[in-house]
């Protein structure tokens, strides 16, 4: 748990400093177990939030030397004793390392960094403020500006008040699912500062800029298992201490990391399994306990408390500050707290393991286009077979009427109906959609993901890293903050992603074998049944149990009539719609996850017209 906090006055005498820093601490406060440090003068203010252990004289320093730059960061570096080594220093925490190398390297001290970041440094000789996130957004950092100053938090929310107004093109991205935007927030004049760019400003001058590109590393396809184990095995060890342990779900990515933390620490690792009597087609208990079997690991069943999905909405808006769309977060905060009270201050997640590896599944499109139909056919069938389904004829006459020449595609078309492709937006109420232009938004996000990469890799890398990244790190984040603890990601170390990037689609579905490259890195490491597992649990049943819980009685409610609040947001026919899908066994599960959207966006409407009567509370000016 960590987070920072900055105020920026270019008046510098208008006490704006001072009568801000006091709110920010109070809305930040279960981001640190104790006072958080702080560094003030008449033009700025800082803040830093940390753990219960007190720190070290040299980590506590926020500056180094009377009219040196100041830093407060949300810091996990992994290369921070490299960084000391490079300035000829002693490594003294993180903090330090940053502070000496940009006292070396000026803003280039940036591309240096690795790690999980977000940050703000004032220059006190130039009167210049620096915001970083780190390549991924894995550490958050939003912030708000006006011509008098600039504000920064670990949190949006922490940014506005309860009055403040909505962002209905946030709204309208929300609700038709399509996460286009990287800086949008729900408030409007709040943004989030987007992964691996920096922010400049000074009194005159504010400007954001890009300051990392992803970029594949390309490795002969002999030699990419190996580098991909080598790599995965240091990015866990980095972030391994004697308060870390893992996640350990019983899948192919957290069985792989909490394997490899195993074997980078002599003492015995502890990891935190989630657990499913009541609903045993999630448990994943076989596979959970060929891992633990491996050595080292010390086992902790947690059986959560299921059906909660949609419950205790107050405590949610309290912790994420606005509507997310995380079916699971219910059952995962629970763990994230059993972890915090043993005395974890840190976890290993396997989150993101699936997008950073890549299935490979788009090669068979690439086939198709290629017209290689021989080659697709072979890879279909031994997809078909490891995987134990019977799909690989209807994906072959799927792309074939997309693919194929002429003749056989309107051969293919006769008698089907096109597909709907507005979907998507069915929730969304059509003067919003029109006024937010968000066809086009979206049209235009996806165009230029990733634009600069080759044909090859962009396909994976709009999977690897798109808005919906971050949004999910900043998710995860907040939980693990008011739980007491701070997750941490090894699949997307950047050395990780840049093979796997490199890795061709061909070799990540090898033999039909879907994640075929982490399977192979894997080879001795992991057990062969977690190894070689074909499954994937779907978490659909703890979703269904929430909704039939139904808290309040909402869901029975959207099928009577429609929700004033909601006039202006929601199309009424498109909900209707959505709850008339709920009887259709194939729709079903897709209609579950857009009312679940309609409920958390109603649920915060309701909270906050509450909060307008009933809540007095101190604003950032």
């Amino acid at each position: 748990m960590s987070g920072i906090a900055a105020v920026v006055d270019w008046g510098a005498n208008s006490g704006r400093v001072s009568r801000s820093l006091p709110i920010l601490r109070n809305r930040l406060r279960h981001r640190g177990a104790r006072e958080p440090e702080c560094w003030q003068d008449d033009r700025v203010g800082l803040l830093r939030f940390g753990g219960p252990e007190p720190a070290s004289p040299a980590t506590a320093s926020l500056q180094l030397r009377e009219g040196g730059p100041v830093l407060t960061g949300d810091l996990a570096l992994t290369n921070g004793p490299a960084l000391a080594e490079e300035t000829r220093n002693r490594y003294q925490g993180d903090s330090v390392a940053l502070l000496d190398a940009f006292d070396r390297w000026g803003e280039d001290a940036v591309s240096r960094l690795e790690g999980e970041f977000a940050f703000a440094l004032w220059v006190p000789a130039s009167q210049t403020l620096y915001a970083v996130r780190d390549r991924f957004g894995i550490r958050p950092l939003a912030f708000s500006r006006d011509p008098h100053g600039l504000r920064i938090s670990s949190e949006p929310a922490a940014l506005t008040g309860p009055n403040a107004a909505i962002d209905e093109i946030w709204v309208a991205q929300f609700l038709g699912g399509q996460n286009f935007s990287e800086t949008r927030t729900p408030f409007s004049g709040v943004e989030r500062l987007a992964p691996g760019h920096v922010l400049i400003a000074r009194k005159d001058m504010y400007s954001v800029r890009q300051w990392w590109q992803l970029a594949p590393r390309v490795l002969p396809a002999k030699e990419a298992p190996d580098a991909l184990a080598g790599a995965l095995e240091a990015a866990v060890a980095e972030r391994m201490t004697d308060k870390t342990g893992t996640l350990l779900s019983g899948g192919l990515d957290s069985s792989a990391l909490t394997c490899l933390a195993a074997r980078t620490t002599k003492r015995r690792i502890t990891a935190y399994s989630l657990r499913y009597e009541a609903l045993p087609e999630l448990d994943e208990g076989p596979f959970i306990s060929a891992v633990r079997s491996t050595g080292n690991i010390s086992g902790v069943d947690i059986y959560p408390r299921l059906g909660e999905g949609f419950a205790a909405a107050d405590m949610l808006f309290e912790e994420q500050g606005f509507p997310v769309m995380a079916p699971n977060l219910a059952t995962l905060r629970q763990g994230l707290e059993h972890a915090a009270r043993q005395g974890m201050r840190g976890l290993i997640d396997g989150h993101g393991g699936d997008e950073v590896v890549g299935a490979g599944t788009w090669h068979f499109e690439t086939l198709a286009r290629l017209h290689r139909w021989g080659a697709l056919w072979r890879l279909l069938q031994n997809h078909d077979r490891f995987s134990h389904v019977s799909e690989g004829r209807h994906t072959l006459l799927l792309l074939a009427s997309q693919h194929a020449p002429w003749p056989i595609r309107s051969l293919l078309r006769l008698g089907k109906k096109p597909s709907d492709t507005s979907a998507w937006r069915d929730l969304v109420d059509r003067g919003l959609a029109d006024r937010s232009a968000l066809v086009e938004r979206v049209n235009a996000a996806l165009a230029r993901c990733h634009a600069g990469l080759p044909a090859q890799a962009r396909r994976h890398a709009s999977v690897m890293v798109n808005p919906a990244t971050s949004d999910g790190f900043e998710i995860l984040d907040r939980s693990a903050s008011r739980a007491g603890v701070q997750l941490h990601f090894p699949f997307y170390d950047r050395r990780v992603v840049e093979i796997c990037l490199g890795s061709s689609d061909a070799d990540k579905i090898a033999d039909g074998v879907p994640r075929a490259l982490l399977r192979n890195a894997m080879r001795g490491i992991l057990p062969e049944v977690v190894r070689c597992r074909r499954d994937k649990t779907d978490f659909m049943a703890e979703l269904e149990r929430s909704y039939a819980a139904d808290p309040g009685g909402h869901f029975k409610a959207y099928r009577k009539g429609f929700p004033e609040r909601l006039e202006g947001y929601v199309d009424p026919d498109g909900l209707a719609r959505t709850i008339r899908f709920l009887d259709g066994a194939a729709e079903r599960p897709e209609a579950l996850m857009k009312l679940s959207r309609v409920y958390w966006l109603d649920r915060w409407l309701e909270r906050r017209e509450k909060t307008k009567t009933t809540k007095v509370e101190a604003c950032l000016e």
